[in-house]
């Protein structure tokens, strides 16, 4: 039995993460869909730009405001090109997590 429920929370969370509608996951899923990944906590509102360089998502400033501009860069599947975007608790899935996603497979989490 657990083995189904495994394999069809596995089904989820991939069709979430292809299809971009990551919102629909529950804070389990998230935790879960994101173990490996690259993550940090952060406490407070952090703009996109400080985020991105904080999370190795781009290296310096200026490459992370390039990946906005191309529109490379999605927050909880919102592609985002502003530079002021702010990361804060208030926008982040059940209050808890932000996944950021830099292209097609490069994803990180924060952890509010």
């Amino acid at each position: 039995v657990h083995g189904r429920e495994a394999y069809e929370q596995a089904v989820k969370i991939s069709e979430a993460l292809f299809s971009g509608n990551i919102k629909e996951l529950s804070v389990e899923e998230i935790a879960q869909g994101f173990k490996d990944v690259p993550s940090v906590e952060i406490e407070g509102d952090i703009n996109i730009v400080d985020v991105l360089v904080m999370v190795n998502a781009a290296s310096s400033k200026r490459q992370a405001r390039e990946f906005l501009t191309n529109g490379a860069i999605s927050i909880n599947g919102e592609v985002v090109k502003d530079f002021d975007f702010v990361i804060s608790k208030e926008n982040a899935i059940v209050n808890q997590f932000t996944v950021v996603k830099r292209g097609r497979k490069n994803y990180y989490l924060i952890k509010h």
